[in-house]
């Protein structure tokens, strides 16, 4: 055999051999992307708010009150203290729905959120709110902004705004 042939031997071995590794190394790096890619497995646990609670009483709620089959609580006022960061509020969510609330009380004329809730399961309300910064007496134009998500937690669904009076006196 030829001296020329079999250095071109070897150079196709070592073509091969280093093509073979460029390609598992391009499947590692591929893989490991798509393996961090998928999904979240750090999503922490639906959080229930500490101060939600059995309500324990019916609400009529009439055919207007529901939306894409939730129930949807409503009132014209809410009447708190004034001048306190905790404040009594009921923030219901009707035991009737196959949802989590979520809960912000947003200030109409400065979009602030005074208050934001964790979960809150079907059936239950928060009464003991923690506002963001006490309210001076007066009169308040407010929104309820009510977001849902599925009972298992991963699936959001519809969610509606009430307005409503706040009334700190």
């Amino acid at each position: 055999m030829d001296r020329y042939a079999c250095d071109d031997k070897r150079k196709k071995r070592r073509f091969i051999v280093v093509l073979f590794l460029i390609i598992l190394s391009a499947a590692v790096i591929v893989g490991t992307v798509l393996l961090s890619l998928g999904p979240d497995k750090s999503k922490p646990a639906l959080e229930i708010d500490p101060s939600a609670g059995d309500w324990g009483m019916d609400y009529d709620f009439g055919e207007k009150h529901y939306k894409n089959g939730i129930q949807i609580p409503g009132r014209e006022s809410i009447y708190i203290e004034k001048n306190k960061k905790n404040v009594k509020m009921n923030l219901l969510n009707p035991q009737d729905n196959k949802c989590y609330f979520y809960f912000k009380v947003i200030l109409d004329d400065t979009a602030e959120t005074i208050y934001e809730s964790k979960a809150c399961p079907p059936g239950q309300s928060i009464r003991n709110v923690t506002l963001t910064r006490p309210l001076a007496e007066g009169e308040y134009s407010a929104v309820i902004d009510i977001s849902t998500v599925s009972l298992d937690g991963s699936t959001p669904l519809s969610g509606a705004r009430t307005k409503l009076r706040l009334i700190a006196r």
